[in-house]
């Protein structure tokens, strides 16, 4: 039997209401595709996993992953990836929704820009319209991937692996864009194409440290592992400042604190772990002009931006091209 041109990982945890909502959805794309859906629960306590074991039993075409631990977004990514065959793999959170042209058309996306391991719509968050990733109305190559919905070519795969799983909670979309780079391979950025996130908007005044220790954390740990020593400083140092500042302006001070702790705790430890990129990967990362920020803009230079004394750096924009 020949491998389906995609694939299609769920990756679940405690979202039953989004999950009920979108398989069915993604199963009927795929069983009219001759596609094939893993879905990944990583040990939800909602009802989640009774529901996707159910479905799985009468939708051949799915698969159901049910991890007895949490084993995080990139552990449960990897559970999924490891049992896809597709030419193309597409990542997806339980509460997204991509439209299903676009995953009509990523084969020929990819053919199109064949620069491109990796591939990433416009996001909408579902309740407000915003975008979530505003990178512009242009196609453009893009630091990292927006974590919710991607694709990735099974040569990016094949050439550097799986996810990061040091990476619990935030950072595995900038290291693997990173490392695809780094063997030849670009991430973009198309938004005539979409997909709705029925993220959580939290309001209000606390603030969860854990998931901020993991994050700044992660991201330190990242940047000192793929990037040279006082580039990988710089880009921690830039994106932790700029972020316990942003804290430490609304009060929340232990916060800001929490986050340039984390990050230096993270830094060590990438250090430690030291894999450095190719110097054409960290040129092209030191550029001002990628997006989302990871510390390649620094306080002042988004002072100046902000005052208007200083325009913002262009997106590096690459040109529509014809799908065939």
């Amino acid at each position: 039997m020949n491998s389906p041109a995609l694939s299609i990982v769920v990756l679940s945890y405690n979202r039953l209401a989004d999950i009920q909502a979108n398989l069915p959805v993604l199963a009927t794309w795929v069983k009219e595709n001759a596609s094939e859906l893993i879905v990944v629960d990583n040990n939800s306590s909602d009802g989640s996993a009774s529901f996707i074991e159910t479905f799985a039993s009468e939708h051949p075409e799915v698969t159901a992953v049910l991890n007895k631990t949490n084993r995080g977004v990139a552990g449960g990514r990897n559970d999924g990836m490891a049992r896809t065959s597709g030419a193309i793999v597409l990542f997806l959170d339980d509460d997204s929704a991509p439209e299903t042209r676009f995953l009509d058309e990523l084969p020929a996306l990819f053919r199109a820009y064949p620069e491109a391991g990796l591939i990433t719509p416009r996001i909408i968050q579902t309740s407000t319209g915003n975008y979530e990733n505003g990178h512009g109305d242009e196609p453009c190559w893009v630091g990292n991937f927006h974590g919710s919905c991607y694709a990735v070519q099974r040569s990016v795969i094949d050439s550097i692996g799986g996810f990061d799983e040091g990476c619990t909670f935030g950072g595995e979309e900038l290291d693997y864009s990173i490392r695809a780079h780094d063997v030849g391979m670009k991430c973009l950025y198309h938004p005539d194409y979409t997909s709705l996130h029925n993220s959580i908007v939290r309001t209000g005044k606390q603030t969860d440290f854990g998931r901020l220790e993991k994050w700044f954390y992660n991201y330190g740990r990242v940047l000192a592992k793929n990037f040279p020593d006082g580039m990988a400083l710089r880009l921690t140092h830039n994106y932790s400042r700029s972020n316990a500042m942003r804290l430490a302006a609304k009060g929340q001070h232990k916060a800001a604190r929490v986050v340039l702790q984390s990050a230096q705790k993270g830094f060590r430890v990438g250090q430690a772990e030291s894999k450095k990129v190719k110097s054409a990967t960290a040129e092209f990362y030191n550029s001002a002009a990628l997006r989302p920020e990871f510390g390649n803009v620094s306080v002042a230079t988004k002072l100046l931006e902000k005052l208007k004394i200083r325009p913002a750096p262009k997106p590096l924009v690459v040109e529509r091209r014809e799908l065939s």
